[in-house]
Formats: structure tokens, sequence, C-alpha cells
């Protein structure tokens, strides 16, 4: 009969060995997938350079610059409406006063005639946040001098918020707003 000791140290020794070749195998597999990836990557990839020909069929006929037959203040005016749509101003009296809490005060809000946007002026107590005053539209080249509050205040000053929102003047929806700082002065 075989030696148990003996047997275990041969198998001990086979076992070491059998792990190393597996692990061996592995390590084989790995560098070998390694390189393979490697091999593809290089071999698929390429640049590619793209003239005006590869986007847009044909040769076209467009040319450089204006229609050839506008005059100076033609380009000028299409430049300048261009311009316009890019900018936005208004007017607002930033310490409007009212001689009693129902009268109407110096809100002098204007909409510039170099504006292309309407817009409506909301102006909220910054204690309470309660809105206090809606002018409604007022499109380019309009004003507001006095307005009525629509709640009655006491006698004093109240700091508050005129929020200016702007709406598109094609679509009439909303495109943004501004904000000033107002102090509002009741007298009585």
């Amino acid at each position: 009969m075989n030696n148990p000791k003996k047997f275990d140290k041969f198998n001990g020794k086979e076992m070491q060995r059998k792990a190393v070749l597996v692990l061996l195998a592995v390590l084989s597999a790995i560098l070998i997938s390694i390189f393979c990836a490697l091999w593809i990557f290089n071999n698929t990839t390429q640049t590619t350079s793209i003239v005006s020909g590869d986007i847009f069929p044909g040769n076209g006929n467009a040319i450089q610059g204006h229609l050839p037959k506008m005059t100076k203040e033609e380009i000028k005016e299409q430049m300048q409406r261009e311009a316009d749509r890019s900018k936005f101003s208004f007017k607002i009296n930033s310490r409007p006063s009212f001689e009693n809490g129902e009268a109407a005060g110096t809100l002098q809000i204007e909409n510039p005639n170099h504006n292309i946007y309407p817009f409506v002026v909301k102006i909220f107590l910054d204690e309470t946040g309660e809105e206090i005053y809606d002018s409604g539209g007022i499109l380019p080249n309009h004003h507001i001098n006095t307005a009525k509050l629509t709640k009655i205040l006491p006698k004093g000053n109240y700091n508050a918020t005129a929020y200016i929102q702007v709406y598109d003047p094609d679509t009439n929806e909303y495109a943004g707003q501004s904000a000033v700082a107002l102090v509002l002065t009741i007298n009585s």
C-alpha cells in the first residue's frame, strides 16, 4: 500500500504545477486579447477630411456678400434690424411717489421706439411678495406716465421690485424678464 504522506506531497506538487499552468494559460489569453485589440484598433482608425462638397450636394452658385442692387442705406437698415433684435431697453422711475394710497403715482414707464419687444411691468412688494401693480401690455413707442396701484397702501416708503416681462413680437410668447429695485413713497 502507498504511503499517505508520499501521496500528499506528490498531490501538492502536482496541484501547484497545474495551478501554475492554468495561471500561465490565463495570462497568455489576456496578453493575446490585448495584442489583438490593439492591432484591430490601430488598423481600423482612419482620418477623414471633410470639404464643403461632402456636406452639400452640387457645387452651388452662392456668391459672398449682399445682393448686388442693394443700396448702402438698405444694407444699413438690414444690419440695424438685426442689431435691434438683439437688444432691449426700457425706462421706469425707480422712486415713484403717490399723493396718497388711492392716487395715481409717477411710475413713468416707457417702451422706447427703438425696441421691437412689447413688455408687461408687474410690481411686487419686497416684504410680502404681494403684487401691487400690473401694467398690461406696453408696445414699443408707448408709455405710462402715471397709474394707480392695485392695492391701497398707507403712508410710508416701500421697497418693491418691478419685473419687466418681455414677449416675442412675432409669436407673443414670453421671452424673458429684467428686474428693477424701486422705492415707492406714499405721501399721506
